[in-house]
């Protein structure tokens, strides 16, 4: 167990055994590549000064060595391309292995007993069963044909797990699979633009609900694309924004529809494209289009989205202030995630921490006071109460 955990930190902090043979050398420690093998094998047991060392080298607390992991993470899908190595491969695994079990214990001590709350992934074997199967979850998840605001806090506020990794200059996409059976689990790279994550991170989702487990790799990729484009634009969408029939796109649209909806323009003309509202040859002569102008990777106009993983930080804060957890323990969870601050009752600003230190009766005392003082403002503060005077009609107009 130690040994697995010992291999798991040291891949998550992009080490290989010679390296970090390397980094104890310069701390005093004598270690060969080989000795370190033996205790990530099980060969041998490092006493507790090595434990102390290796954390040191690992960024990690000692404890974390000890710890046996309680999460196994079946990876489904992963996409990426011929420059991504098995090393970093395995530090964007290990990374998602701490996160999840982190994640997963702070959500079992503020909702216990809480399992995900996904379907059943749904079997498919076409581009119209993708089609139906963003259609379905959309309908499951009861988000209408309207726009959506963040693809990230939609998937996890239904229990999707996930984890940024910024990669520039290495080509990943994406990972997804399952923890422990239940919790979805996928990892997408945040050093892409806002429309290309939306996109990257509905196709991560489009491996999770459709079963392809009888296609290709090839096949189940185009699934994806195709579930992640109806997920995000469903097909009556797209007729209703751009008609049943055209014969070209303006780039002034597109502009407009890519702001709307947070795909790319270029993803807008393929959607059309796939739907049957512009012909093939339309289709073709707009990506030569972008391909003259320079815009397949950049596009002339930029879309900012609101796609940072929340629910990790709302948990620990809920954590914090039912006294949970420590702040020590939220800092090492999510460094900066106790960098909030309350007014006390003489105006000093305090930070979640300092707050938490206190004992129970003066935080009671504390946040009796912010009540109260916030009750008077509201009373008096004329903008505050402005929207008193307009009757309900008005307010319905």
């Amino acid at each position: 167990m130690i040994g697995m955990r010992i291999r798991q930190a040291r891949r998550a902090a992009g080490l290989s055994l010679d390296e970090a043979a390397k980094r104890l050398s310069v701390n005093g420690v004598s270690i060969t590549r080989q000795g370190l093998s033996n205790y990530e094998i099980g060969r041998r047991h490092p006493g507790p000064g090595m434990l102390i060392h290796l954390a040191k080298i690992l960024h990690v607390k000692p404890s974390y060595l000890l710890e046996e992991s309680t999460v196994r993470i079946t990876w489904t899908a992963y996409r990426s391309r011929t420059s991504l190595g098995k090393r970093e491969r395995n530090r964007i695994e290990s990374r998602a292995q701490h996160y999840v079990e982190s994640f997963i214990g702070v959500q079992d001590k503020v909702n216990p007993g809480q399992g995900a709350r996904f379907p059943k992934p749904l079997r498919v074997a076409s581009l119209q069963d993708a089609e139906l199967a963003a259609e379905k979850l959309r309908q499951e998840w009861r988000l209408g044909e309207a726009p959506i605001d963040s693809v990230m806090h939609t998937v996890e506020d239904h229990g999707v797990i996930v984890i940024t990794h910024p990669m520039e200059g290495v080509r990943f996409d994406g990972l997804s699979g399952f923890a422990n059976e239940l919790h979805p689990v996928i990892v997408v790279n945040s050093s892409v633009p806002d429309d290309r994550f939306r996109l990257d991170l509905a196709h991560e989702l489009g491996h999770l609900v459709m079963d392809c487990s009888k296609l290709d790799e090839k096949t189940e990729e185009k699934l994806a694309n195709r579930f992640a484009a109806a997920f995000l634009v469903p097909r009556n969408v797209a007729e209703n924004e751009l008609g049943k029939r055209r014969s070209h796109l303006s780039l002034r649209e597109l502009s407009l529809l890519k702001d709307k909806y947070g795909i790319s323009m270029q993803a807008w003309v393929r959607r059309g494209k796939d739907v049957g509202i512009i012909a093939e040859s339309a289709y073709r002569q707009a990506c030569i289009n972008f391909s003259q102008k320079g815009w397949r990777k950049q596009e002339p106009y930029t879309y900012h989205g609101n796609e940072k993983p929340e629910k990790l930080r709302q948990y620990l804060l809920r954590a914090l202030a039912e006294s949970l957890i420590t702040p020590d323990l939220a800092e090492r969870i999510l460094p900066g995630c106790t960098n909030e601050v309350i007014e006390a009752k003489d105006d000093k600003t305090m930070t979640t921490i300092e707050f938490m230190k206190l004992s129970a009766e003066e935080r009671r005392q504390a946040l009796e006071v912010a009540a109260k003082e916030a009750a008077e403002d509201y009373m008096t503060n004329p903008e505050l109460t402005a929207f008193d005077v307009c009757s309900e009609d008005g307010l319905n107009e």
